[in-house]
């Protein structure tokens, strides 16, 4: 009975390590890899930059509401940075010239184009590799499920794409056109180069709504909705308590204060405000000029013993009847006297 016993306390001791010894590479094989970087492919010449934007460590940055891309997706996804977008496997045949990239979700893939100097200019190559980046991982966390302004407006976001530039091509716009339908953006992004670069902006402004409402746990909520199968107005209804309408009148007014007539008028007051400021500069740097020029004049005309200043003396005495009379010389003899 004893002999039996320590027999199994044996067993239960060396159990486990006995599985590992024997399952050990079979557990090795079935333990969870961890995340592997971008696979990089290239175009001839291009293989250098390939290598270091799949290797960028900024690409694969934590994004807003998702975290890690890598972490969402399915497994590494294949990068490709080619001059023609055509010639990525499973992109369309002709892409517009002002396509940067393109994501293709079902592939696991991203492209993108460099087109002239771009090589030179790894910050643009990188934002479009992080939007693209951020198109598969959207796509991933809701499953498919975002309209298409949505996953343009949020690629933006996560790739940091807004400045400054755009910010006014969009202001310009909303005074000519006024405001948009959030309805009628997924039509217009696949609309001409100018309606398309417009709608990319508004979607931008959208989504940048969102986040304003609720941040990254807001839109990680969100986007579990939608990943459950719930339409926009679904998902807003049970993670912010607003119907889809009621968002686009929010943001609709957000987008007229801040890019509306009024927005635009304080802004040009405060630029003609600048203009003048610098000019009240300008004016007195020259005024200070002058007055220093003329106490140097000055300077130099009371050290003049005659008053006047060098070399204008001078020049005075060339006119005829100017200057100081000449002194009289010797009479040359004249004719004699008749007398």
């Amino acid at each position: 009975m004893a002999a039996a016993l320590a027999a199994c306390l044996a067993l239960v001791a060396a159990g486990p390590a006995g599985t590992r010894a024997q399952a050990g590479p079979g557990a090795a094989a079935s333990a969870p890899a961890p995340p592997a970087g971008i696979r990089p492919h290239a175009a001839p010449g291009l293989e250098r930059l390939a290598r270091r934007l799949a290797a960028d460590s900024a690409v694969t940055a934590p994004m807003p509401g998702i975290g890690p891309p890598l972490d969402v997706l399915p497994g590494p996804p294949d990068l490709w940075v080619v001059r023609d977008l055509g010639r990525v496997p499973g992109a369309e045949a002709a892409e517009p010239d002002w396509v940067a990239g393109v994501a293709i979700p079902s592939r696991n893939l991203v492209a993108v184009r460099v087109a002239g100097q771009e090589e030179g200019r790894p910050e643009a190559l990188r934002r479009t590799t992080r939007h693209e980046l951020a198109h598969l991982a959207l796509a991933r966390a809701t499953g498919g499920g975002a309209p298409r302004w949505l996953q343009e407006g949020y690629a933006q976001m996560a790739a940091g794409d807004w400045d400054w530039g755009r910010a006014w091509r969009l202001r310009i716009a909303f005074l000519h056109r006024g405001g948009e339908a959030l309805a009628d953006l997924d039509p217009a992004l696949r609309g001409p180069e100018e309606q398309a670069r417009t709608a990319y902006l508004l979607a931008y402004t959208a989504v940048h709504r969102l986040d304003g409402m609720g941040g990254s746990a807001g839109l990680r909520a969100l986007f579990a909705r939608l990943r459950e199968g719930d339409d926009f107005d679904q998902a807003l209804r049970r993670v912010f308590g607003l119907t889809e309408a009621q968002f686009v009148e929010g943001w609709r007014k957000s987008v007229r204060d801040r890019y509306g007539w009024l927005f635009f008028l304080s802004r040009a007051s405060l630029f003609w405000i600048a203009v003048t400021a610098l000019l009240l500069v300008v004016g007195w740097r020259r005024r200070r000029y002058d007055r220093k020029r003329m106490e140097r004049l000055r300077r130099q005309e009371a050290a003049e013993p005659d008053g006047w200043p060098d070399g204008a003396a001078a020049a005075d005495t060339d006119r005829p009847g100017a200057g100081p009379e000449r002194p009289p010389g010797p009479r040359r003899p004249g004719p004699p006297d008749p007398r």
